[in-house]
């Protein structure tokens, strides 16, 4: 996204601006400089959180086959030794049934994406302090700490507002709690986690898959 605005800057750079369209999810930190200056500020949110939700569905749902430890192991050029191989590492996966799928952030995206999920036979954790822990139950799901998800969770996905915070939710403490053979899968932000920790961990942690929509 875009860097936040003043209204001087608005007002120095659009003279005569009416509306504003933001091809993205959450406005949050534009909003003050255009209400300010009282120039309406839309959003594609519906669409955007749509279309997200949809493609982190996807991959929790081929990170508990183990796709992304199958592609990692396979090497085309050798494919009747690695194809063993690699379905021996595609194998260390949970699978769907039975799994359980963390979810932090109960936001737009976090929501549609639990509602996708329920159609299959998992354990839905969440967390997320700032929702009443009856409106993620009423949703299918069981509210938790991030420590208890991080431990439990087959796949941890997060859905995080775009506002940045004072530290990255997910750091290398955090990070080493994440349960053996598990995946993490950020389609938020890149500051909610610490990239830097990410590439120590992967490098001590071979067990862990990592993907990263957003940097």
């Amino acid at each position: 996204g875009c860097r936040e605005l003043t209204s001087d800057e608005l007002l120095a750079a659009f003279p005569s601006l009416r509306a504003a369209f933001y091809l993205g999810g959450d406005t949050g930190p534009y909003e003050n400089a255009f209400n300010a200056v009282g120039v309406p500020l839309f959003s594609c949110l519906t669409e955007n959180s749509r279309v997200t939700s949809e493609f982190a569905f996807a991959q929790i749902i081929l990170a508990n086959k183990g796709y992304y430890r199958a592609t990692r192991s396979y090497i085309s050029w050798m494919w009747p030794l690695n194809f063993r191989y690699a379905k021996a590492k595609a194998d260390l996966a949970h699978g769907n049934y039975g799994a359980t799928v963390g979810i932090v952030g109960f936001g737009n995206v976090g929501r549609l994406v639990i509602a996708q999920l329920r159609r299959f036979d998992l354990t839905l954790l969440v967390h997320d302090p700032f929702v009443e822990d009856s409106d993620i139950i009423k949703a299918g799901a069981t509210p938790t700490t991030l420590l208890r998800l991080l431990e439990s969770s087959d796949v941890v996905s997060l859905h995080l507002p775009i506002r940045k915070a004072a530290s990255p939710l997910i750091d290398e403490s955090s990070i080493t709690k994440i349960k053996k053979n598990s995946t993490l899968i950020n389609t938020s932000r890149g500051h909610h986690i610490n990239e830097n920790a990410i590439a120590d961990v992967a490098s001590q942690r071979p067990d862990l898959t990592f993907v990263l929509d957003v940097t």
